[in-house]
Order: structure tokens, then C-alpha cells, then sequence
């Protein structure tokens, strides 16, 4: 009996079955790593994700902070709904012409060396 044992565990067919256990246990092991590595990528990725969404969340935390102040409510409340308090009066200012011809003129007024020149010559 002893000598049938020693005699299969030195068979070819032994030799064969172990190789190829190897060879399996060997390739599941290399799946398991290039696995590894892809979750490491997908988690780093994730966590960029996860800072960027963190920073959105603070910018629209501080937004909603600034919009919740009584200055912005009553700025919309004035501009947007055009409500006024009691016993005010809200006077309307067009833009004037004749404010925009002064600023014309002034721009078209020469320079003292212009008008030096003009002289002159």
C-alpha cells in the first residue's frame, strides 16, 4: 500500500494535477491584484469628487447664508416686486439727455495744445 502511494505521488498525472492547481491558483491571484488596483483608481477618483462636491456644498452654504440677510430680502423685496414701505415716495429718474450731451461736449473740447496750435497756424 505504501508503495502505490509513493508510486502516485511520483506519477506524471500527480506532477500534471499539481501544475495545473498551481497554474489556477497562480492566475486568481494575478485577478485579485489587477482587481486591487482598479479599486484603488476608482477610490482615488471618487475622493477628488468627494472634495470638489464638498467645496460646491460650502460655496452654496455660504450663498444661502448671504441671501438669508435682511439687506438681499429687501433689495428683491424693492427691485424685483416693487414694494415700498409705508409713506414712501418712489421717484423714477429717467436718463436725462442732457447729461449725455455734457459728457459728449467734454470729450469733444480740445486740449490747450489744440487750441495753442489753432492760434498759431
Amino acid at each position: 500500500m505504501t508503495r502505490n502511494i509513493v508510486s502516485f505521488l511520483f506519477s506524471p498525472i500527480t506532477a500534471l494535477i499539481i501544475t495545473l492547481l498551481c497554474l489556477f491558483f497562480w492566475i486568481s491571484l494575478y485577478q485579485t491584484v489587477i482587481e486591487i488596483t482598479n479599486s484603488t483608481t476608482d477610490i482615488q477618483v471618487l475622493r477628488k469628487n468627494l472634495t470638489t462636491m464638498r467645496t460646491k456644498l460650502n460655496n452654496l452654504e455660504t450663498q444661502i447664508e448671504v441671501t438669508k440677510s435682511n439687506f438681499i430680502r429687501e433689495k428683491s423685496v424693492r427691485d424685483e416686486l416693487l414694494m415700498q414701505k409705508e409713506g414712501e415716495i418712489i421717484v423714477k429718474i429717467e436718463n436725462l439727455p442732457e447729461l449725455e450731451t455734457k459728457k459728449s461736449q467734454a470729450e469733444k473740447q480740445a486740449s490747450p495744445w489744440e487750441e495753442w496750435r489753432k492760434l498759431i497756424f
